[in-house]
């Protein structure tokens, strides 16, 4: 399959901290895409909120270990879709391909539908099951970084 994605060879670093999640260690190994395409609408907000979290904590004063409850800060998820187009070996014929979108650093505050967009990230998969009690699979493009080629017509404000 011949198309505008382009895979490069760079992979993030994990991170330094020890303390960090094992998923997001793993989020940090897999390899980083870059992909061009039109967006498909404007992106939708959502607030993740914060959670009540009580973790053991090494009082030095006392010299024992007390629970310690924080709260994690709330995280906001932009999500849209772009449009990539392809061509398959050995056919002129051109095809679609939605990929949905998730940005958690607010690099897509700017962006509106048409945008022409270069996003470059990771592939990550997440399975549920519906109220059928189907296993579905759903495949979602993390945004790493984002880079408008080309904006779409705006409204211009008198």
């Amino acid at each position: 399959m011949t198309s505008k994605t382009r895979s490069t060879t760079k992979t993030p670093k994990p991170s330094m901290t020890g303390n960090a999640n094992a998923s997001r260690r793993d989020d940090a190994r897999k390899p980083v895409v870059t992909l061009y395409g039109n967006v498909g609408g404007n992106p939708e907000t959502k607030t993740i909120p914060g959670q009540q979290i009580t973790k053991p904590y090494y009082d030095p004063m006392t010299d024992e270990v007390v629970d310690r409850d924080y709260r994690t800060p709330d995280r906001e998820l932009r999500t849209f879709s772009i449009a990539v187009n392809y061509k398959e070996e050995g056919s002129d014929e051109k095809h679609t391909r939605w990929i949905q979108c998730a940005d958690w650093k607010g690099l897509s505050r700017t962006v509106r539908k048409g945008d022409r967009l270069r996003v470059t990230g990771y592939f990550q998969e997440r399975r549920y099951q519906n109220k059928k009690e189907e296993w579905k699979t759903v495949r979602t493009f993390t945004l790493v970084d984002l880079e408008t080629e080309h904006l779409s017509r705006r409204d211009e404000v008198a």
